[in-house]
């Protein structure tokens, strides 16, 4: 597997998105080969003039693409302006995920690729409405894709994630793959407890441990297992609380706080750099641990009911 930055696992992932989402080879070359340099660096992570180095870096790109969509648009290319302006977004949004949350640039990127991705799926007629969902007093913002058979239709509601937006599901060809089974599908963006617990999680660990191993993940995994397993004892045991908190708990806050994704992608990356031995052993650790976890979780409750 082609790694950019062997040592940074945020700024590869963020690759592999743009990549799974559309975007050029080409084009992601040029953003990531002045930072390899900089990736380099111990501490990379927590290094402002890298992480400036990355926004500008795709910013750049986005800003390009995003131009050469505009040249389309006003030559009369509907389809060539569109699909440029759907990669823009892909470009502004990698750039955005890095971006820290205490400047105003991240609003202005996320606002970016939010123009971009309006522009893109309007010129290339993709049947989607942009809506709102109203909850607990406000509003969450969604995506409908709808498919195209006549008369009412399934639909799959989607949640997205931490690392994740709606405009990344639609992206990733989720929707059009349903509404080719009749299915359409509505795209939320939601506030996600758990996810901002395990972007805690990732933090600490790298400060203290280091990125050589995937503690973090295999913490996350673990101890989500064990708090699943009291949470699921105390539900069977005590009951008396509804089926709403019940969801909301399990598959709400620990959906988001373990990573199932994360596990997978660590233990092809480990094996991969031909890390053998530690790929085994971060498999073993983490399937029996969380497994182990789950089941002391139910014990305890057992035995203190």
């Amino acid at each position: 597997m082609l790694e950019y930055f062997p040592s940074h696992y945020s700024w590869n992932l963020g690759v592999l998105m743009a990549a799974q989402l559309g975007g050029e080879f080409t084009e992601i070359d040029s953003a990531c080969r002045p930072l390899q340099a900089l990736a380099a660096r111990p501490n990379a992570k927590d290094d402002p003039e890298a992480q400036h180095a990355w926004v500008e870096a795709w910013s750049g790109i986005a800003r390009r693409v995003e131009g050469f969509a505009a040249r389309d648009e006003a030559a009369g290319h509907r389809w060539s302006a569109g699909r440029k302006y759907l990669r823009a977004c892909v470009y502004w949004f990698t750039a955005e995920r890095m971006t820290s949350h205490k400047l105003p640039a991240k609003r202005e990127l996320y606002q970016a690729m939010i123009r971009c991705f309006a522009r893109g799926v309007a010129l290339r007629d993709e049947p989607i409405e942009f809506v709102t969902i109203p909850y607990e007093g406000t509003t969450l913002p969604a995506l409908f894709y709808r498919a195209p058979q006549a008369g009412p239709r399934p639909a799959m509601i989607h949640f997205d994630g931490f690392d994740v937006t709606k405009e990344w599901m639609h992206l990733c060809g989720i929707s059009s793959e349903f509404a080719r089974r009749g299915i359409s599908t509505l795209m939320v963006d939601h506030p996600g407890i758990g996810a901002a617990l395990r972007h805690g999680v990732n933090l600490v660990s790298a400060r203290f441990l280091g990125t050589g191993f995937n503690y973090a993940t295999l913490f996350e995994n673990v101890s989500g297992s064990l708090i699943m397993g009291l949470l699921v004892g105390y539900f069977a045991f005590k009951g008396g609380v509804s089926q709403h908190w019940r969801l909301f708990l399990t598959t709400g806050i620990l959906g988001g706080y373990t990573t199932f994704s994360a596990f997978s992608l660590d233990s092809v990356l480990l094996y991969e750099r031909g890390e053998v031995g530690l790929a085994a052993l971060y498999v073993v650790l983490s399937v029996v641990f969380s497994i182990g976890g789950l089941a002391a979780g139910l014990a305890l409750v057992r035995h203190f009911t």
